[in-house]
């Protein structure tokens, strides 16, 4: 398997899709792909571990920021869950917006934005203590077993970046 190959470009300039006139939330907005799988879908961990390193390294050169959306809104997908009531109020209009906004040069790193019906909130990703499982637990019936320790929120901890994951597993196995 090959090594991740970074593709570095921009939109088209009118923001425009290949399929018809609609444009998209940032036009001319540069995008950065970083492909780890081969076309099967398949790849390796490290290739991963890779593309993050490239990314951290380059977010200074490329400007990069990670954000995502939460959105919550009536569309093919929500159709079946929300009433016709429910489906009206949440008009993907309301989640233009916030789109919009982590695109722009105000935008944050590091942040999910929610969206649904003009209510806008930051959404926190935490991490939990957890349990470190002797191998012989580290089965499905291990977890089931554990996993009142697994998800007591006591101590969890909210996380600022992507190695913060490593950082905390690194301390909980007295590594780091």
């Amino acid at each position: 398997m090959s090594r991740f190959q970074p593709t570095i470009g921009s939109s088209s300039s009118s923001g425009a899709n290949r399929f018809d006139e609609t444009r998209g939330v940032a036009p001319g907005a540069n995008i950065i792909s970083l492909k780890v799988l081969d076309d099967q879908g398949k790849g390796l961990a490290a290739n991963v571990i890779a593309a993050i390193d490239w990314a951290v390294q380059n977010r200074a050169r490329y400007n990069i920021r990670v954000n995502s959306i939460a959105p919550l809104a009536g569309t093919r997908m929500s159709e079946d869950m929300l009433t016709e009531d429910a489906y009206r109020v949440f008009d993907v209009a309301h989640v233009v917006p916030a789109a919009m906004f982590l695109v722009s040069e105000q935008a944050p790193t590091n942040a999910i934005l929610g969206a649904a019906a003009g209510y806008y909130q930051a959404l926190q990703v935490t991490v939990t203590p957890g349990a470190l499982l002797p191998e012989a637990d580290q089965t499905p019936d291990g977890i089931a077993a554990a996993w009142d320790r697994i998800t007591d929120r006591a101590g969890e901890v909210a996380l600022q970046t992507a190695i913060d994951q490593v950082t905390q597993a690194m301390k909980l196995l007295g590594q780091g």
